[in-house]
């Protein structure tokens, strides 16, 4: 299902979903500047037949004015090369459509105000990444938030079994809580068996940096750390990064793992990770060591080198 037609779900089951109209084509744009109820500051969402983390485009704060602006730049960007190359990698043969949700925009302003997603289990604790920064810097991997386990006793906890109980399946849920009310954003299937880094370990033999990433889905990775995507031998390799966004997907899946300096596991980084089953290690504690103050090696014509 679409993020639209999960939208109206949320709806349906009495959440508080900030208000929205969906729109199939760029022909439909004057239909949302002249809706009087949207506010004068909305997000324009991209919204496809299947979910593609991060791979098209979502602006956040605009003004109503611009609407029609960033409803063509989502529009194309559903035809990018980014969704391309994803939908081949998962092998997708069906028809892809692209919509545009246009939602008054929830700001993150207060001090106690947050952006937020939860992994929502069927079975098992549900958990949520939250930080003091507008959604998509959350979603990016821009920050590195905090996590906390959804107790019985948090007001949101019985919204979220609501969830549960219609899709019947594992979720991810984005909220916005702004001036102590929450609003929900989206809600989408959850794919759970993917390589979550539970601590970091790493191990210096003589000149040669390796780490030992353990993982919920595999056992004991080790690698060998490398900077240079370009220069590697990318299954026997750690790809090291400040970047989250990774528009050359199809080359960072040939890595044995990924890892990055910032971020969450719930961002959209941790999305490709489960989907591919790719282990990913975000936010390593001190990146300034291990680049600056180690050698690493990587593959380069075949051969091992400093």
């Amino acid at each position: 299902m679409s993020k639209a037609s999960n939208l109206e779900k949320l709806m349906e089951l009495g959440l508080n979903v900030p208000y929205f109209r969906t729109l199939q084509s760029e022909d439909e744009v004057d239909l949302a500047i002249s809706d009087i109820f949207l506010t004068d500051r909305v997000s324009v969402r991209s919204s496809g037949t299947i979910s593609t983390p991060g791979r098209m485009n979502t602006y956040l704060d605009i003004k109503k004015e611009e609407i029609s602006e960033y409803v063509k730049k989502v529009f194309n960007s559903g035809q990018s090369k980014r969704v391309r190359e994803f939908l081949a990698q998962i092998n997708y043969a069906g028809l892809f459509q692209v919509e545009c949700i246009i939602q008054n925009y929830i700001p993150v302003i207060a001090p106690n105000d947050f952006s937020a997603v939860i992994h929502a289990r069927m079975n098992g604790d549900s958990t949520m990444q939250y930080a003091n920064v507008p959604g998509d810097q959350l979603m990016a991997g821009a920050v590195t938030p905090m996590e906390i386990t959804l107790s019985r006793n948090l007001p949101i906890y019985s919204d979220i079994q609501k969830i549960l109980k219609h899709f019947n399946c594992n979720q991810e849920i984005e909220i916005t809580i702004s001036d102590g009310t929450v609003y929900f954003l989206q809600t989408r299937n959850l794919k759970d068996t993917a390589s979550e880094t539970l601590e970091d370990d790493i191990m210096v033999s003589g000149e040669h940096v390796t780490f030992a990433v353990y993982t919920i889905a595999t056992d004991r990775v080790t690698g060998i750390l490398t900077r240079d995507i370009n220069h590697a031998c990318p299954s026997e390799c750690l790809f090291l990064t400040d970047d989250t966004t990774f528009d050359d997907l199809e080359k960072l899946l040939k890595f044995k793992a990924i890892l990055t300096t910032r971020g969450g596991s719930m961002c959209h980084t941790g999305a490709i990770a489960r989907l591919f089953n790719k282990n990913v290690w975000l936010s390593i504690k001190d990146p300034t060591k291990l680049i600056d103050n180690m050698q690493y090696t990587c593959w380069m014509d075949g051969q091992l080198t400093k």
